[in-house]
């Protein structure tokens, strides 16, 4: 995968607060890239500047292969982005809006807005008003006007603000599409974590202006778990089974009360130890009805950890 968005050293001020320090990030294409952070954090003032809204104090940018300082037109062409909510014209249609953006742009023919249309499933509705537009649908408008010129990098903060369940799922689809199947880099900023595990393929976190990680979803959560694992069994006789469990120590053993009992095993024990326990079980004629894993650690727990670890969210 080539490196679309590369971030460099990036150190921006306000006044004599230092608001980023040393951000460095790379995104590739064809994948979602979740750029996660509390409040105060410096995510938006990072996307900021990356879309050219803000200027760098120090640092480097480089936007499909141009250099934000040597050549900035050519790295702005390669670049799209949603900053806050997107803005239109609610007296025009959503076919009429992206033509009149279309006009600030080259290359971008009617088959080329057609074609947007139709990714972010807006054919039914392009001839309304946008006035009469859903929040979800505008947010869809937005990705096509942002993506009308085909940009390699796609840029989203906060995207699933104000958006009902569905219309989250529907633009994680939007974007996942357009990372996979169009090769699109695609960095969305949020502080949703159930979202950013379901939609992003890597994540960088930062805190107080400090990219503290940058990994893989799931080697993220990986490294953040922890060393023994919970099952819950549900049998017929909670009380012969802990009986029959010799070789557990007791205090890995909990009996709920409730016909299901809680068994602790450190990574070390392996299937092989769960596989003696359902044999025993078996074996010894009690019933078993499931084995459980309780929920490993999500994007959210690994999430809180780094923040807390890192100082908190907001900047000093």
């Amino acid at each position: 995968m080539n490196a679309v968005l590369k971030i460099e050293h990036l150190n921006k001020f306000f006044g004599s607060r230092q608001i980023l320090k040393d951000i460095s990030l790379e995104m590739f294409s064809g994948e979602v890239y979740g750029f996660l952070g509390p409040n105060g954090a410096g995510k938006t003032t990072t996307i900021k500047i990356a879309v050219g809204m803000l200027s760098l104090d120090e640092g480097n940018i480089n936007i499909g292969g141009f250099d934000m300082h040597k050549n900035f037109e050519a790295a702005m062409a390669n670049i799209g982005g949603i900053v806050e909510n997107p803005e239109f014209y609610k007296y025009l249609s959503g076919l009429d809006n992206l033509r009149q953006y279309a006009r600030m742009r080259t290359g971008v023919t009617e088959a080329r807005i057609r074609e947007v249309v139709h990714l972010v499933g807006l054919d039914k509705r392009i001839n309304d008003k946008v006035g009469k537009y859903s929040l979800g649908m505008r947010q869809r408008l937005g990705v096509a006007q942002a993506i009308l010129h085909h940009p390699k990098v796609l840029i989203l903060d906060e995207p699933t603000n104000g958006l009902d369940p569905a219309g989250i799922k529907e633009l994680r689809d939007i974007l996942k599409n357009l990372a996979h199947e169009e090769d699109v880099g695609v960095l969305v900023s949020s502080h949703l974590m159930s979202e950013m595990e379901l939609m992003c393929d890597r994540v960088g976190v930062i805190v107080n202006g400090v990219l503290i990680d940058e990994k893989p979803i799931a080697e993220l959560i990986s490294a953040a778990a922890p060393d023994k694992f919970d099952y819950v069994y549900w049998v017929s006789e909670p009380e012969a089974m802990i009986e029959k469990l010799d070789f557990i120590t007791k205090e890995n053993i909990v009996n709920n009360g409730n016909g299901t009992v809680d068994i602790i095993l450190s990574k070390d024990d392996g299937l092989a130890t769960l596989s003696k326990i359902n044999k025993l079980i078996i074996d010894n004629g009690i019933e078993l009805y499931t084995v459980t894993p309780k929920q490993n650690k999500k994007l959210e727990d690994v999430f809180i950890e780094l923040t807390n670890t890192a100082g908190g969210g907001q900047i000093a």
